[in-house]
Formats: C-alpha cells, sequence, structure tokens
C-alpha cells in the first residue's frame, strides 16, 4: 500500500515481489535432500565407527550433504514464513520494502552499501542464489534481496547505481 511518505520518495519505477511457491519449493527441496543425506549418513557413520575405513569418507561426504541441505531449507523456509508477501518499490529517490506486519522506507542517502553475493549457474538459480543482494542501511536491520524475487538481478543493479552514484 502506497502511502504519502512513500510518494515523497519521488515517482514509481518499479514493483518486485517474492515468488513465495519458488521459496517453498526451495525449501522443501532442500529439507528432502538434508533429510535424505542425513539419514544416509547414520549407518555409514555407525560403519566407521565399528571399523570400516570406507564408510569414514562416504560419512562426511553424506553429513555434509544432510547438513547443507537442512541448513538451506530450514533458512528458505524461515523467510517463507517470517516474510510472507515481500514487496519492493523502487521509486526515483529511494526504496519502499514491505512485508506483512513490517514497511520500510530508504532514501538513496541512508543506505550505507549494497553488494551482491550471488552465485550465478543452473544450480544458483535453482537455489535462489544467484541473486543475493544486501542492502545495509545506516541504521536499522539489512534487506536482503534474493533469487526468488523475479527481476532480483534488475533490482539489485538499480540499487547499486543509485546508491554509489551519490
Amino acid at each position: 500500500m502506497v502511502n504519502d511518505a512513500e510518494r515523497e520518495l519521488g515517482g514509481f519505477v518499479r514493483r518486485f515481489e517474492t515468488d513465495a511457491g519458488r521459496q517453498g519449493r526451495a525449501a522443501l527441496v532442500g529439507l528432502l535432500v538434508g533429510a535424505a543425506g542425513a539419514g544416509a549418513a547414520v549407518p555409514l557413520i555407525i560403519a566407521a565407527v565399528t571399523g570400516e575405513p570406507a564408510a569414514s569418507s562416504l560419512a562426511g561426504i553424506a553429513g555434509g550433504i544432510g547438513l547443507g541441505g537442512l541448513y538451506w531449507g530450514g533458512l528458505c523456509l524461515a523467510r517463507l514464513l517470517l516474510r510472507r508477501s515481500q514487496v519492493f518499490r523502487l521509486r526515483e529517490g529511494g526504496l519502499a520494502y514491505e512485508h506483512e506486519g513490517y514497511f520500510r522506507l530508504l532514501r538513496w542517502a541512508e543506505i550505507r552499501s549494497v553488494t551482491d553475493h550471488g552465485r550465478p549457474g543452473w544450480f544458483g538459480e535453482l537455489a535462489g542464489w544467484d541473486v543475493y543482494c544486501v542492502v545495509r542501511p545506516v541504521t536499522g536491520r539489512r534487506i536482503v534481496i534474493t533469487g526468488h524475487t523475479p527481476g532480483a538481478s534488475g533490482l539489485s543493479e538499480a540499487l547499486h547505481r543509485a546508491v554509489h552514484r551519490r
């Protein structure tokens, strides 16, 4: 919902809305891969402890896949549940950001830095890592824009240009 304070940021440029379906699918895949990896690691760890030397490296690989999948799936699930209906509105003079029960305006001068730690490639796109833009305001909490938001790379570039040209 646009209010008077947001209108003071100037003309509307573009709206970006996070795709909750894509975020939910990434959470589900991560949690399933994590559970499978952790489940496979348990008997391998038991075999390694009981003296099967080949099982120790396989246990490490399966355990690493399990922990990584559980971490990523849990992070996507937390973002899905805690940041419902996440919307970014790019304006000429700043950024409006909202999700259920939260609204924030940032003028360009109120943003300390914009960095994108995205990982390009098919796996990055599948996991939503293709864009991982961190907006750090002068005061307050950071805002993270991921590849789960359609057009996130364009939003990241626009934010970077606006903030670093001042």
